[in-house]
């Protein structure tokens, strides 16, 4: 945990400046930071840096990996469109008790239109999709 400590402080520090260019050493003591972290820690950073880069006015779409996701932690809450990027993929999106099941299908290089994702939902992805805002996939 301190090592992520660290790492958050190195990232904050070296990036706290609005006019700051990003140079080869900030890069190179970012890596050292790395090199020392743990996986799990390397996750977390991940994670969150996915989710910040989701939540800024620039971003156009990311693309997820299979695997279970959990909204509010690994994705932010909000209103996308999901696109697949696999040959066939399943997509199961759940409410955050598991109980109610807000889509479930299966299909090919096709966008489930507009969907409001909120807080503990859970969703489950058998190949990777992209998310995007609505409207950059027509809805």
């Amino acid at each position: 945990m301190k090592r992520l400590i660290s790492i958050i402080c190195i990232l904050f520090l070296t990036f706290s400046s609005v006019s700051a260019e990003i140079s080869e050493g900030d890069l190179n003591q970012l890596k050292q930071a790395f090199d020392q972290a743990s996986y799990d820690e390397l996750m977390v950073l991940y994670n969150f840096l996915t989710s910040y880069i989701m939540s800024r006015s620039e971003w156009k779409e990311v693309s997820v990996p299979a695997g279970t996701w959990i909204v509010g932690e690994d994705i932010p809450a909000g209103t996308y469109s999901i696109k697949s990027t696999s040959v066939s993929c399943v997509v199961d999106i759940t409410d955050k008790d598991d109980g109610f099941i807000l889509y479930n299908g299966i299909f090919q290089n096709e966008s489930i239109g507009k969907i409001e994702l909120k807080d503990g939902y859970k969703i489950r992805l058998s190949g990777s999709v992209i998310f995007a805002p609505p409207a950059l996939l027509g809805f």
